[in-house]
């Protein structure tokens, strides 16, 4: 039986029932996406679809589900849509993270409570515990837009203030380069161990050593995931044509620091250069960090030899080790894979644990 057939037959609480219970499979939703798609190409309303239920909890799960379902992050048109009462408009904001559900209801939920004042709106929060959606409904469209706007400002805000949690780097632990940098600590110890703050405490773990690309903030798996799919979108939109699908030979010589006073470094790192002159490692890190997800924090650096910015920074006299290491080899390297490498971690390697790559080659 066609969907169309089966819904003339049908009231339409029993067709809604039937879609939330996908006993209709794809055909229905595809007839209610298509009835969406005639009333946004009209300014018309939905039809009003009445609810079976006089339970006010039931109407807010389904609805939620309907938008979960086929609308994800729209607003919908005035009208009593889905049979909600009094013609209210209804959106969800986000998916966020159990995590995060403090922050926007506050203290004995006054900031939830207040947000309800101010715009007129009820949010509907999952509970402690459960990942979903924040779904807001008020009895006009400015209502629930100012609403998700104020949601989307609090969620920004409460992410900027978490450290982060992954990091796009390209591994620079190869075997030859960890050999010649255990020669250089080993140097760096027996020459300039007298200067203020110089010791083995200062040096990166050998089998960690890399380039640090950008930092991210990624509070669940769908964060994770979306980071990997806009790494592969990368790949086709950028990466390959600067490549050319082959990995990039670098060389890695010479020291630099981060900050102002080589007398009260911060970070000490080693510079690493294309062996055949060319730009496109600088090209595939810059156009990596304007595509990353905002979230991260705006971070970037080419740290391989000094402490890794993950720990406590310890300030110390590093001019004599640029004026004795200024020009010391760490040897060559063939880059053939960014990755989203998770922070406090370690795979098998000794490397941080990998989230996601893109493969250059």
């Amino acid at each position: 039986m066609l969907a169309n057939d089966y819904l003339e037959q049908r009231t339409n609480w029993e067709v809604l029932l039937a879609l939330c219970l996908g006993l209709l499979g794809e055909k229905v939703k595809t007839w209610m996406v298509m009835l969406w798609q005639d009333a946004e190409a009209s300014c018309e309303p939905l039809p009003v679809i009445p609810w079976p239920w006089a339970d006010s909890s039931h109407r807010a799960c389904i609805l939620s589900w309907l938008h979960a379902s086929l609308w994800h992050g729209h607003v919908t048109r005035q009208g009593s849509h889905w049979g909600v009462p009094g013609g209210e408009w209804s959106s969800h904001a986000v998916l966020f993270c159990f995590y995060t559900s403090r922050y926007i209801i506050g203290k004995k939920g006054e900031t939830k409570k207040r947000l309800e004042t101010e715009t007129r709106t009820s949010i509907s929060i999952p509970k402690p515990g459960v990942e979903g959606e924040i779904v807001i409904t008020g009895q006009q469209r400015g209502s629930v837009i100012s609403a998700r706007t104020r949601i989307d400002v609090l969620l920004d805000s409460f992410r900027k203030k978490q450290p982060f949690t992954h990091f796009l780097s390209f591994a620079l632990n190869q075997p030859v380069i960890q050999e010649k940098f255990l020669q250089f600590k080993e140097e760096v110890l027996e020459k300039c161990s007298q200067d203020h703050g110089v010791s083995s405490s200062l040096f990166q773990n050998p089998a960690k050593l890399h380039l640090t690309l950008g930092t991210l903030v990624l509070l669940n798996e769908q964060e994770i995931q979306r980071a990997c799919d806009l790494l592969q979108q990368c790949k086709e939109d950028f990466v390959d044509q600067i490549t050319g699908g082959k990995p990039l030979s670098v060389e890695v010589t010479g020291v630099e620091y981060m900050n102002d006073d080589p007398a009260m470094m911060d970070v000490l790192y080693a510079k690493v250069h294309m062996k055949d002159g060319s730009d496109k490692l600088q090209m595939i890190a810059d156009q990596l960090v304007e595509r990353k997800d905002p979230s991260g924090a705006e971070e970037r650096s080419s740290a391989v030899t000094g402490k890794s910015s993950f720990k406590e920074r310890e300030s110390f006299n590093g001019r004599n080790i640029l004026k004795l290491f200024e020009n010391f080899s760490f040897g060559e390297a063939q880059l053939d894979a960014v990755l989203l490498s998770q922070r406090y971690s370690s795979d098998a390697s000794g490397y941080y644990g990998t989230a996601g790559r893109l493969l250059l080659h």
